[in-house]
């Protein structure tokens, strides 16, 4: 059988000779077979099986941990790969853009509002279809009406301290 990624030189001959079996590059996280049948008159035929490796899997995602405010929200993440990919959450309050791709990607994360008192926490998980290489985003989405510290104490060398309230407090004095 010919493979269009197997060059044989010289592709044919006669009597005793070498043939130099060049293979293309393997763009794929998979491996590939071909095979290279050799005959001859007065020779029985005989097939040679050329195997070729894929790339090591590449699998990456950024950021490797996602916070957000209570109220409804998105974020994106960033995958980096070369194979085919999952990616799953397993909380009502996220919803992904994507269950699955191939090669790079962004995937959206919906955030459901939190009107809870507590924070809440979730992990996202990525994995090779392979099952080769799993990468995980931790989350954590903060509480509604978060509650701010009653007091806060300064050195004695500070002279300013900036605190981030939300829209919805109004601060005096």
């Amino acid at each position: 059988d010919t493979m269009s990624w197997i060059t044989l030189s010289p592709a044919s001959g006669s009597n005793n000779g070498t043939v130099q079996v060049v293979c293309a590059a393997n763009s794929s996280a998979s491996s590939r077979s071909g095979n290279i049948l050799v005959s001859g008159n007065g020779v029985a035929s005989q097939t040679i099986t050329v195997t070729q490796s894929g790339l090591s899997e590449v699998l990456e995602v950024s950021p490797l941990s996602l916070e957000t405010g209570p109220q409804v929200g998105a974020l994106s993440l960033a995958v980096t790969s070369n194979t085919t990919w999952t990616i799953s959450e397993s909380v009502d309050w996220i919803s992904l853009g994507s269950s699955s791709g191939n090669g790079n990607a962004s995937v959206v994360v919906n955030f459901a509002q939190n009107t809870a008192a507590q924070v809440r926490t979730a992990t996202i998980v990525l994995a090779t279809t392979s099952g080769g290489i799993t990468r995980t985003v931790a989350v954590t989405q903060r509480a509604s009406g978060e509650v701010l510290p009653t007091s806060w104490n300064f050195k004695r060398t500070e002279n300013n301290h900036t605190v981030i309230l939300p829209a919805s407090l109004v601060s005096s004095i």
